[in-house]
């Protein structure tokens, strides 16, 4: 598939999305973006022109040009007819949800759909789409345009040819793939004594936004938060590390069973 992309569809443009853009433009790809903010064209085009003397420098790919960029109004414009897409979204699962099925039903057969998240659930973000084989994370680190390394996560129901598909666009990018096989609440869930955990996203000083872990244990386990941070380290990137880990009874769930992480945002983020 990676020989045939010829477009790539960047949905949000702030710091990430635009280096997404850059990249891809330096590597000589069409790029159609959308952002919902007022400015979103300005800044995009604006932090494309920024990185590109570092990319110029770096070497441009025959056909490279800051005016292959297109900005259109709508997520359906700027996705209809992309050969990959690259969603970027504020990291809130349920925003991404929806935003993931609204980009999943208006794409082409065959493109593959990539969330730029760097903690939240593939598994979770395809549960409102159509064609949730065909969704996966592809983290990358900033800024983007520069950093080789991405990281590929699949979800429950994301098939072995998404994934390889996306490995083989990034790597025509000029990135280093890395296909991270388990989830981070599959890191906390397999510890000694865990019965359950739910990950999610808190207000941070200094981050925006950090891991949060709220850990329920088995019956009669004793779990030390600073003792199950120390292992994560040894097992998972130093961003997926939560900042804070509590350990509940159990978890908030609505009707039918799931964990309700909303509530959790709420009562931790106060």
């Amino acid at each position: 598939m990676s020989s045939s992309v010829k477009t790539v569809a960047i949905i949000g443009s702030g710091v990430i999305g635009s280096g997404w853009a850059a990249r891809c433009l330096a590597h000589g790809l069409d790029v159609v973006a959308f952002d919902p903010a007022p400015d979103g064209e300005a800044k995009i085009r604006a932090a494309i022109a920024n990185a590109w003397p570092a990319l110029e420098t770096a070497g441009l790919a025959p056909g490279a040009s800051q005016t292959r960029l297109t900005y259109v109004s709508s997520v359906a414009d700027a996705v209809k007819h992309a050969d990959f897409i690259q969603e970027n979204a504020p990291e809130r699962e349920e925003l991404k949800q929806k935003l993931l099925a609204e980009i999943d039903s208006h794409a082409k057969p065959g493109a593959v759909i990539a969330s730029s998240t760097s903690y939240l659930l593939p598994t979770s973000l395809q549960k409102l789409c159509k064609g949730p084989s065909r969704i996966v994370v592809g983290h990358p680190f900033n800024p983007v345009y520069l950093l080789p390394l991405v990281e590929i996560v699949a979800g429950e129901k994301t098939s072995s040819e998404t994934v390889e598909a996306a490995k083989n666009f990034y790597r025509r990018i000029g990135m280093r793939p890395l296909h991270v096989r388990k989830e981070i609440e599959g890191f906390i869930d397999d510890m000694d004594g865990v019965e359950e955990s739910a990950v999610i996203g808190i207000p941070h000083p200094d981050f925006g936004e950090a891991v949060m872990a709220i850990v329920v244990p088995k019956v009669g386990a004793k779990l030390n938060a600073e003792q199950m941070i120390a292992t994560l380290k040894t097992q998972i990137a130093n961003f997926k590390i939560p900042k804070r880990l509590e350990i509940v009874s159990d978890l908030p769930r609505n009707a039918m069973g799931k964990v309700q992480k909303n509530i959790l945002r709420q009562q931790y983020s106060a």
